[in-house]
């Protein structure tokens, strides 16, 4: 972070930036001081409505809430259901459950798409169920023990 931005302090409303080729970082202080790295936007502010008032934002963060509200909805459904593995030492093993949380996710945003019904737990269970019942058929278990003795 170039150190004219680390030492300056803002008050509410206020923004730096500093911009070196595409790059650009921008700190802007609404309620809290918000630090943001863009190749795409510069420091132009924007007019808009926030309760009945009218407050100037730096384009990149309306940008950000725009587009990051999604994926902020994605992380708060998955650790609805995430399964704790803070044991796990291997990285691709944390990284396969969470491949796998996300393909229930969107397999679940398109089945409300196509226009089911469920709700999301029932939706995960309906999935698990189906999943069992065609990759671990019902076997039938060897009786253990003596057998009977016949009359």
């Amino acid at each position: 972070m170039p150190e004219q931005l680390k030492r300056k302090k803002l008050k509410k409303g206020e923004v730096a930036d500093f911009q070196k080729g595409k790059i650009m970082v921008l700190r802007w202080k609404d309620k809290k001081e918000v630090t943001l790295l863009s190749t795409v936007h510069n420091n132009e502010m924007q007019v808009v409505e926030k309760r009945g008032l009218v407050v100037r934002k730096p384009s990149v963060v309306l940008d950000y809430n725009q587009t990051m509200g999604s994926v902020d909805k994605v992380d708060q459904h998955l650790a609805d259901y995430r399964i704790p593995r803070k044991r796990e030492k291997k990285y691709y093993k944390k990284l396969f459950f969470h491949f796998m949380e996300l393909c229930m996710w969107n397999s679940f945003v398109l089945y409300k798409k196509t226009g089911g019904k469920s709700a999301h737990l029932d939706y995960r269970l309906d999935v698990i169920e189906e999943m069992i019942e065609v990759y671990h058929p019902s076997v039938t278990s060897p009786k253990v023990g003596r057998p009977l003795a016949g009359p």
